[in-house]
Parts: structure tokens; sequence; C-alpha cells
């Protein structure tokens, strides 16, 4: 066996039964230390939990976590690193300090139970198994913004002027982003895991499958909307079964599934002459990418239907085992088993980035539909005295979001897919703004943000046949 000292790793030993709760240090925690780790995330974990001597002799299980510092470890000897896959066995946690892509992929050869690995680089990257065909996946690290803003002004005279401007922000890893990492992978060792937050169904152990979660957030304190703070986090689900119909009917199911919350903060304005930034609109998009063998999946459906005032997101497929001698109706309801309550909102597809992708546009209708923003204004004391209206509830508080699509391929496929997966909103600001004594034009102010490219999970769809 390979001597543990040719890899430099930290063994997190979690127990599940009596974890103290909250931030500070835990006494029922141990980091077991062999050799050296470094950066933010670390030592968040280490001001968090005690550090004790690593022992070979010590037993990995649920709750522990192996952590590998990629700075000082490269993927070639990753990849040959059999503690992975004991780990992984054992129902232990990974945690990659400095992951590449590099790393993602060795993680994957080092272990069969690692069949989905989230593209690019991370300064922090959290893998729990999910049985024995399914990993959740945590990460955080910098990452960038495409923010576009289209002010307009519409005068008292009837002239409507604007000027647009995009720009691409970086978000740096921070103390707000690190303690939401760790709160995560402090939930995930403790057996919190977001599928348990679901309902839906579960197909025969017969069928062959996969299971990928994904966590993507981020946290913005006023560098895309001044004096507030954004914040979203939501979880992407991505399940793969084999369906065998017999000849001729064997392919693959892809149900591609998102589950979470968008908040834009306390407005910064309240008042009759400005309010906002309010959200008011909210686009989850699923995408097969074309140069990842994204052309061997095709939509079969989508969730949810066009629906205004509530939602709800229903998917269902019928898998095929045994030859066809038996068939297994996937269903799932989100958030089931009622409707989601978006009062003066509505939801509907809309086109994705990838012609065989699709995309759920979720949108306010009240006080005012997007395009028609002159009506969140009313009239005041005089004629021309423009005063805003209130807010919509909906779009001002943490916005519930639940969506997905399923695809099939047309043949059982051992071929890496890589599916794009992304979350945008767009949120206002109206003022009215006084131009002469009671007199005022009205302003509006629409700032839209979206990931700076689409964040990408590499699917291993041979793990499912």
């Amino acid at each position: 066996m390979r001597r543990l000292r040719t890899l430099v790793f930290v063994v997190v030993l979690a127990c599940l039964v009596a974890c103290g709760g909250g931030g500070g240090r835990s006494s029922s925690l141990r980091m077991h230390v062999c050799g050296s780790a470094s950066g933010p995330v670390f030592q968040a974990l280490r001001d968090r939990y005690p550090i004790v001597q690593y022992r070979s002799t010590q037993l990995l299980r649920p709750g522990s976590l192996v952590v590998v510092d990629g700075a000082t470890t490269p993927p070639a000897q990753l990849g040959g690193f059999e503690g992975i896959d004991r780990a992984f066995a054992s129902g232990a946690s990974v945690l990659i300090l400095n992951a590449t892509g590099a790393h993602k992929s060795a993680l994957a050869n080092a272990s069969q139970r690692i069949g989905a690995y989230v593209n690019g680089d991370h300064s922090a990257y959290f893998i729990t198994p999910i049985g024995k065909n399914g990993v959740d996946i945590v990460h955080a690290g910098p990452t960038t913004r495409r923010v576009k803003t289209h002010y307009s002004r519409l005068t008292d005279e009837g002239l409507l002027t604007g000027s647009p401007t995009e720009k691409v922000i970086r978000l740096d890893l921070n103390q707000a982003s690190i303690q939401n990492f760790v709160t995560l992978v402090d939930q995930r060792l403790r057996g919190n895991m977001p599928r348990s937050r679901d309902s839906g169904t579960d197909p025969p152990s017969s069928v062959p499958r996969y299971i990928a979660s994904i966590t993507d957030s981020f946290i913005d304190n006023g560098n895309i909307l001044p004096g507030q703070t954004l914040t979203q986090n939501v979880t992407f689900f991505f399940n793969v079964y084999e369906n065998d119909g017999g000849p001729g009917k064997q392919f693959q199911w892809l149900s591609a599934y998102a589950t979470g919350l968008s908040d834009p903060g306390s407005p910064s304005a309240d008042d009759d002459r400005t309010r906002g930034y309010f959200q008011t609109s909210c686009e989850v998009s699923f995408s097969p990418d074309p140069n990842g063998n994204g052309e061997l999946l095709n939509v079969f459906s989508y969730g949810p239907q066009a629906s205004a005032e509530s939602y709800e997101a229903y998917l269902a497929f019928p898998i095929e085992y045994d030859g066809g001698a038996q068939t297994y109706n996937y269903q799932l309801a989100l958030p089931g088993p009622q409707q989601q309550s978006i009062p003066g909102w509505e939801v509907g597809p809309v086109s994705a980035e990838a012609p065989n992708g699709q995309a759920l546009w979720f949108f306010q209708t009240d006080p005012y539909e997007i395009g028609d923003w002159h009506d969140g204004f009313s009239h005041g004391g005089l004629v021309l005295d423009w005063k805003v209206k209130d807010m919509n509830t909906t779009s001002i508080t943490q916005f519930p979001l639940y969506c997905g699509v399923v695809f099939l391929t047309t043949f059982v496929t051992p071929t890496a897919i890589v599916m794009q997966y992304s979350v945008g909103s767009t949120y206002d600001r109206l003022h009215s703004h006084e131009k002469s004594p009671g007199i005022y034009d009205r302003e509006h102010t629409p700032v839209t943000t979206e990931p700076g490219d689409p964040s990408s999970l590499t699917l291993l769809f041979g793990r499912a046949s």
C-alpha cells in the first residue's frame, strides 16, 4: 500500500450524533492532520474543529471528512490515491482544497463511485456520497457575474430616453461566502442532505442509475445592487436512469431539476418617490453543452407549465426494466404536496442557450409587468406629480425556485455529457424625479445579473448502465 506520507491530506472525523450546533469551536469534531493544508477555508474549519494527529488505524465512517490540499497534491497523485475510494465506501466525505479541473477528473478516475464533477477551479470542493450511486457537491471560490443595467427616463412631455451599460464583476472568496460554505459542509456531515427536503419517488434498485446534486450559491454585498445584499442558494439535481425496454428501446433518462431561493435583500429605498431594488424576474436554465456531447440529449418534458399566482413543477416518465417486462412510473412533484404560492407573479417556459435545452422564467405581473414599468407609478396631488406604487411583497422576499426538465438519449451511452446550468435575476428601481415644482419625470433602472459563464457539470453516463 502506498505510504500515507506520499499524500498530504487532512481527516475531519465528525460525530453525527453529538455534533455541536452553530459557529464556534465544536468539541465533538476533530481534524486529524497528516502533512499540511492551507487557505482561508481550511482556517475556518480549523477555527471550528480541534486538531489532533492523524492515525492510520482510525476508521472512516459516515460523517468523516477526508481533506486533500490540491496546492501540494498533483492530480496524478490524487488519481492513484486509494483513500478516496475507501472514504466513499465507508460513507465518508471528501474535501479538495485549491481544486483544479484536473483534480476533479482525477477523483472520478480514483473512485467508480464518483460519476459527476463540476468543471473549473474552486478554492474548496466538497463531495458527499449518496448511497453507492451518487454524489452531493458543494463548492466555493471566486466567481464572476455579468451585470446589465438599462436606465430609462420618461419625461412629462412623453419623451423616453435611456442608456444601457454592461460589465463583468469578480466576486472573490470572502468571509460571508466561506461561512456559507462551512455551514453547508456542517449540515452534510450531520446527515442533512438536500435530497431529503424534496418529495418524489425512487425507482427499484435493479434500475441502473447515477445521482448528482450540486449546490450553487453566491452572496454579494453592494457590488451588484448598491446598498443591498443579494443571496442565491440553489441546488441542482441530475438523475440518470437506464431504460431497458428490450431491443430498440434501450436508452437513458436524465431528470434535471432545481430547488432553492433567490433573495434580493432589503430594498435600499422604500418611499413614495423611490422604491427598490426589488426582484422582477428569475430564470433557471438547463442546457446540454454542444461542445460536451450535448447533442446526445433531447427534451422530453419540463415543469412547471405556464401558471399564474401559484405553481407546481411536476416531472413524470416511464422507466422500463428487465428487458421491458416491467415499468416504473417515475414521478416528482416540487415543492409538493401543495403548490407554491407566488402572488403577483407568473412562470412559463422560455428558450435556453442550447437548442435542445430548456429554461423556466418566473416574472412579476403586479403592480406592473416587465416592459410596462411606467405602470409602477400613480398620480400624486397634481397631474404631473408621480408617486411610486408599493412594491409586491413577493418581489422583496426570498423567492422560491422549483423547476425541472426531463431529457433522454436515443441509446445507452457510456459517454460523458456536459450539462450547463444557471440562475439569473432582474431587479428594478423606480424613482420619481422632481424636474420642477409639482412636475416629475419617471425613472426606471433594471439590473440583470447572471453568471459570467454558466456552471457546468460533467456527467459520466456510463455509471448508469
